[in-house]
């Protein structure tokens, strides 16, 4: 399992912060998606709401994610988990 905050995988936060300037890379700058193709994960669970961190699942990324479920909301939020499954056979 990875996680892409850094809480189990600390070198996710390379993917976050300038390594040089050690200031945080803004929100449309991060590349996650690298670390997911490097890492090759069979499936992908993401609130869509918490995409605006990640910016995988945007338009040029699609090929790599197909949704196979969605759950139902979770109490007391209407955010619900996505299940995606990873296809990192589509090389760029």
């Amino acid at each position: 399992m990875l996680d892409l905050v850094g809480l189990v995988n600390p070198g996710i936060t390379k993917y976050y912060l300038d390594k040089q300037s050690k200031r945080i890379i803004p929100l449309n700058e991060r590349k996650v998606i690298d670390y997911l193709k490097q890492k090759r994960p069979d499936y992908l669970v993401l609130f869509p709401e918490w995409d605006r961190f990640f910016n995988l699942l945007q338009p040029a990324n699609s090929k790599y994610f197909t949704l196979i479920h969605t759950t139902l909301p979770l109490y007391p939020t209407e955010m619900r988990y996505r299940v995606f499954k990873c296809r990192w056979d589509n090389n760029d």
